[in-house]
């Protein structure tokens, strides 16, 4: 072999490894998924998980989001230069709110590429008032009514209004809706971080979904490293919950909104994600009336579901949904009884083929009385980084329309 030709295969291996190096290192990089959370100093425990003492949250979020290109307007997957606009989408699409009550309103444009972009239409309404900016004003006439965002070309949308008299916070016993801009309406709060829980209006956080009612919502980002000690047991979490005040024999309504982003993995199977509670204590579990998500085999899917009344609903990704239960409190399993609604609609339960379950909905084992928290309470090491979801609506009351 001569000299020269081995100088030649020398130069060409020197040309083609730094493209495999540049191709090993592509193939090592991997994303996290994005997210939010919160969580008192009551332990949300399930049946196995024993809980431990709670410490102090711990110093700092070192964990910060990659800010957003400067140059892009629109969700990730930016819309080209060449993409037209088909259509507008306002959200949310419904709303309830008593006169006089305020209703945050946004449009997104759906492009031709595919992807979406936040709009700056004109709005009118009837009904109330609304600003430039989306918020609209009930007025002192109840009734139905229309929110229209319309963009330059002409392409609109329309939300349906109800404002009614019987929305009106004052008549429920609990109210958590974050109209205050913080979470000075809640009792305790238990997160790793500040940064975890954030109350947010459309303004500050347009690319957020638009609070399902009023002017805030509350997003929580979960870590997987949220566990104790600055929670109270090793599954990580971040919840908020109202005084306690809910005692044996009691009969109340609950309901929140609730929205999981398109990027919201899918639940593994023998996992489980607690999203709402009823917790007194001693602990000894989440607790018999709670809504949770979990992997339904037989559908296939990740499901939203109730405790022991066999609800599969299949889990619905980027819209606000309503949820809703009503439930008289009892450790005695003959006496205590639970209905679930999704979204206005009472669901059937398949565990008794009814529509109201009698079931044991307080643990034997508690003393205290019960508060109802939000929370993003999720089995450890299901979802690496750190995972959202956006609450809003939070109510307690003695009747349905209280907390509607």
């Amino acid at each position: 072999m001569t000299y020269g030709y081995k100088l030649a295969r020398r130069i060409a291996r020197l040309r083609t490894a730094p493209l495999a190096l540049i191709a090993g290192v592509a193939a090592c990089t991997g994303a996290e998924p994005t997210g939010l959370g919160s969580d008192d100093g009551n332990a949300l425990q399930v049946p196995g998980n024993a809980p431990v003492p709670a410490s102090a949250p711990s110093p700092a979020d070192t964990i910060k989001p990659i800010p957003a290109s400067p140059s892009s307007t629109g969700t990730p997957g930016v819309s080209s230069t060449s993409a037209t606009l088909t259509s507008v989408v306002i959200s949310p699409a419904s709303a309830s709110l008593a006169p006089g009550k305020t209703q945050q309103f946004k449009a997104t444009g759906k492009m031709s590429d595919g992807t979406t972009k936040t709009l700056s239409p004109s709005y009118t309404a009837t009904g109330g008032t609304i600003s430039s900016t989306g918020l609209y004003t009930g007025g002192k006439t109840v009734g139905g009514f229309r929110v229209i965002a319309k963009d330059a070309g002409g392409k609109a949308d329309t939300s349906n209004v109800t404002i009614s008299s019987s929305t009106s916070s004052t008549s429920a016993t609990f109210v958590g809706e974050f109209e205050t801009g913080s979470l000075s309406q809640y009792a305790t709060a238990q997160q790793c971080a500040p940064s975890r829980i954030k109350v947010y209006s459309a303004a500050s956080h347009p690319t957020w979904p638009a609070p399902r009612q009023g002017s805030y919502a509350a997003r929580f980002n979960v870590y997987d490293t949220d566990v104790y000690p600055c929670t109270s047991t090793q599954n990580p979490r971040a919840q908020i919950g109202s005084s306690n005040f809910i005692k044996e024999g009691d009969e109340y309504w609950v309901a929140f909104s609730v929205y999981f982003p398109t990027n919201l993995p899918d639940v593994t199977p023998y996992d489980w994600v607690v999203i709402q509670s009823f917790y007194g204590s001693p602990g000894g579990g989440s607790g018999p009336t709670h809504f949770v998500l979990g992997w339904d085999g037989r559908l296939g899917k990740t499901v939203l579901s109730y405790p022991e009344t066999g609800l599969a609903i299949p889990l619905v990704r980027g819209q606000w949904l309503d949820l809703m239960a009503h439930v008289k409190f009892s450790k005695n399993p003959s006496l205590g009884w639970v209905e679930v609604y999704y979204n206005g609609v009472q669901q059937k339960l398949p565990a008794c083929n009814c529509m109201r379950m009698v079931k044991q909905t307080i643990n034997s084992e508690t003393t205290s009385a019960l508060h109802s928290k939000l929370a993003f309470y999720r089995k450890a090491g299901m979802w690496p980084g750190a995972v959202s979801v956006f609450f809003d609506r939070h109510r307690v009351g003695l009747t349905r329309a209280s907390v509607e």
